[in-house]
């Protein structure tokens, strides 16, 4: 079987191919330059507490819509969505405009939005799974009852304070100082994947650090000074 050529821009879901919006931007503007006077505007519609709505449309040289979309992105459904709920919706909204003026190779929606649209799935998955095991102690999003990692996970002070790993300053740590620390980080990156099979008591810390390093990830993709990580960490014993 002969393996498919990878192609920057073009991602593989479930078996179908995707196009990220810069892709589609990109094949837009091999076409239609700027100086042909083609052009794309957004416009925000909402933006408030709780979520953001935008809209984008695709101008020729004549000031013809030739193509349009809105997108709206919820600013608690993702950690990212928190400070870049404007920018994901824009994106969004750009990639719709372009696939409904034919820049969509076989599907509509953009690898940008079915990627963040699997996360929230995830995520909610996350948190129906922990309701379940605490009975209801975990508020919406994907906010969990306990703040520090040695709460979820009873075996974490143990993993932080080995000869290997090493930082027991480490020991009491929350999620957030958690993800900040390469060592911690690593842990984490291993309990979210395979690697780490979880039982009854130690789903939460694992569906935790699942929903923390997909958001991570998806960060480090939206930000072209980082580089993706295809794989995560070995065993950390």
């Amino acid at each position: 079987m002969v393996k498919k050529k990878k192609v920057e821009g073009i991602v593989d879901i479930h078996g179908k191919e995707y196009r990220t919006v810069a892709y589609r931007n990109n094949e837009l503007r091999q076409q239609y330059t700027i100086k042909d006077g083609w052009g794309i505007e957004t416009e925000m519609l909402v933006n408030d507490e709780t979520k953001v709505i935008m809209y984008a449309k695709l101008v020729d040289p004549n000031g013809k819509i030739s193509g349009s979309g809105h997108a709206e992105e919820f600013r608690k459904a993702t950690r990212i969505n928190k400070t870049s709920a404007v920018e994901n919706a824009e994106t969004s909204a750009i990639g719709r405009a372009l696939a409904s003026a034919g820049f969509a190779g076989t599907e509509f929606a953009s690898a940008d939005e079915l990627s963040n649209a699997l996360i929230n799935q995830k995520n909610e998955t996350a948190v129906e799974t922990a309701i379940d095991l605490f009975d209801g102690e975990v508020v919406s999003g994907t906010e969990w009852h306990h703040s520090k990692v040695i709460k979820d996970f009873k075996g974490w002070a143990k993993l932080v304070c080995n000869k290997r790993n090493n930082c027991p300053d480490m020991e009491n740590a929350t999620y957030d100082e958690a993800t900040k620390n390469p060592v911690t980080l690593d842990i984490l990156e291993w309990a979210a994947s395979d690697k780490f099979e979880a039982n009854r008591t130690t789903q939460i810390f694992k569906a935790r650090a699942q929903s923390i390093t997909e958001e991570i990830q998806e960060a480090k993709r939206h930000d072209p000074g980082e580089e993706s990580q295809e794989d995560f960490g070995e065993t950390p014993f």
